[in-house]
C-alpha cells in the first residue's frame, strides 16, 4: 500500500488537445519507508529521472517534468 507524505501543489497545467481543455494539478511528496517498487511489466522498466530526456513525451508531460526537477 502506497503511504505519502509531505504532499504539496506544485504547479498547476494547462493543455490543449484539438477541441479538449485539460487542466493538470501536479503535486510532489514523499513515499513512506517499507514501500518497494514492484517489478516493471514485461514491456516497462524503471529509469532513472536523468534518462526521460531520452524518450518521447507529450508537451504537457515535458512541462510537469521540468517542473519536478526545479523544485
Amino acid at each position: 500500500n502506497l503511504q505519502l507524505s509531505g504532499l504539496r501543489h506544485l504547479t498547476q497545467i494547462r493543455h490543449s488537445i484539438t477541441t479538449r481543455r485539460i487542466t493538470v494539478d501536479v503535486f510532489r511528496g514523499q513515499i513512506g519507508e517499507g514501500y518497494s517498487f514492484p517489478e516493471p511489466e514485461k514491456d516497462a522498466r524503471w529509469v532513472r529521472p536523468a534518462e526521460l530526456r531520452h524518450y518521447p513525451f507529450s508537451s504537457a508531460t515535458m512541462r510537469i517534468l521540468e517542473e519536478l526537477s526545479l523544485k
